[in-house]
Formats: structure tokens, C-alpha cells, sequence
């Protein structure tokens, strides 16, 4: 079995008015290659703080974690590049550019061609009715930046995808559009791996080969 994410003893703890939250406690699990998992657990069940770990935002203090062979903590820069993160909140992207400034930036710091990264805005503008590209950011609702965001983090062809609370903020057309194309493009005709943290299951379902539960910070189910 070939693994995309591994996980073993993983701890996470912060410091806060003076006290330590264990926000992960001896976390281990498995990802294989082309799976999709869905991370499921009510607010502050650790979530967050495991995909931000997984996207080398934040170090660990105890136990490791693997991506595709590599340590998150300590070879960041081969990690990063074969992972899509998109973060629950909405800090994602410049807010004094465009939107299609951004994508164009984002994709160069992957190294795309401009014929590359203008053929790859052209099809998530029309994958996630991105028609106020030419918008600044700082002017975007919610829901716009959502949808930015996620082509933000697919311009790169990662292949990983952690992904936070996806379709919070998108209307039903959009969130289904975009659970048809992590299942049918990205997972089954691209084989990528994805890690899907979400409040709403049933959305999710057509989507999900597993599903993990965290509660306090523990892996439950």
C-alpha cells in the first residue's frame, strides 16, 4: 500500500493565558494514495490545527508527520509543493489585487508558464463562475472568496488537497458543482489524495472513501 499521508503520536499543544491547550494528543493514522477522507468532530476537536500541520504551517511538539515520504517539519519545501491547502477563513489571497493577479501569482511561484497559468485561470473561471476575476479582492463577498481561494490552491495540480470547510459560504450550485469535481475529476479520473474537514456529512458522502472523528483533540472513530 502506498501512502500519501501518515501520521504517528502526533502532539499539539499552545500556550494561552497562561495555560497549555492540548489541541492533538497522540494522534496516529493513515492515508493511502488516491484516498479521500473526510475529518469530521465538533469546534476545537483539533481539525484545523491537524491539516495546518499537514500543510507545514505549524510544527508539532511531539510524534511525526509524512507526506508522501516526506517530513512536514522538516523538508517543508518539497511538502508544499505537492499539497493544495485551503484554509477555513478567508486570508487566502492578496487583497489589493485582482483576483486573476493573484491566481497568476500564486501559479508562478510554482513555476507554470504564462500559457500555463492563463489556460488554468480560463478553466477554474469557468469551473467556479469566477467572472469578477478582474475585481479586487478587498471587494469579493465571502462566498467569491471561497471560490478564489479553491482555485488558488488547485492552480498547481497538487497532489494532496487539505481542504477546510470547502463549501462554507458557497450556494448550492457551487458546492455541488464542486463536490462532482473532487469526486469525478480530481479523485477518480486524476487519482488525488484529499483530506476534507466538514460539519456536513451528507454533502460529503458521495465524496468520502473514510471518515476520521476527533473529539478533544483525540482520534475517536
Amino acid at each position: 500500500m502506498q501512502l500519501a499521508v501518515e501520521v504517528k503520536n502526533l502532539t499539539k499543544t499552545f500556550h494561552r493565558k497562561c495555560r497549555q491547550i492540548a489541541a492533538l494528543k497522540q494522534i496516529d493514522f493513515q492515508v493511502s494514495r488516491g484516498e479521500t477522507v473526510v475529518l469530521m468532530g465538533p469546534n476545537g476537536a483539533g481539525k484545523t490545527t491537524l491539516l495546518k500541520i499537514l500543510a507545514t504551517l505549524i510544527l508539532p511538539n511531539n510524534g511525526s508527520a509524512n507526506v508522501f515520504g516526506l517530513n512536514c517539519a522538516k523538508e517543508e519545501r518539497q511538502v508544499k509543493k505537492k499539497i493544495g491547502f485551503l484554509s477555513s477563513d478567508d486570508r487566502n489571497c492578496f487583497w489589493r489585487l485582482t483576483g486573476r493577479q493573484n491566481l497568476d501569482f500564486f501559479a508562478g511561484l510554482f513555476g507554470l508558464s504564462g500559457k500555463e497559468r492563463r489556460r488554468k485561470i480560463g478553466e477554474f473561471q469557468e469551473l467556479f463562475d469566477l467572472s469578477f476575476l478582474d475585481q479586487r479582492v478587498g471587494e469579493y463577498s465571502t462566498g467569491m472568496k471561497k471560490r478564489l481561494s479553491l482555485a488558488r490552491c488547485l492552480m498547481h495540480n497538487p497532489d494532496l488537497l487539505l481542504l477546510d470547510e470547502p463549501t462554507k459560504g458557497l450556494d448550492s450550485k457551487t458546492s455541488d458543482r464542486l463536490n462532482h469535481y473532487l469526486k469525478e475529476e480530481l479523485s477518480k479520473k486524476n487519482g488525488k489524495t484529499m483530506m476534507v474537514v466538514t460539519h456536513h456529512l451528507p454533502e460529503m458522502e458521495k465524496v468520502a472513501g473514510r471518515v476520521l472523528r476527533l473529539e478533544n483533540g483525540r482520534l475517536v472513530s
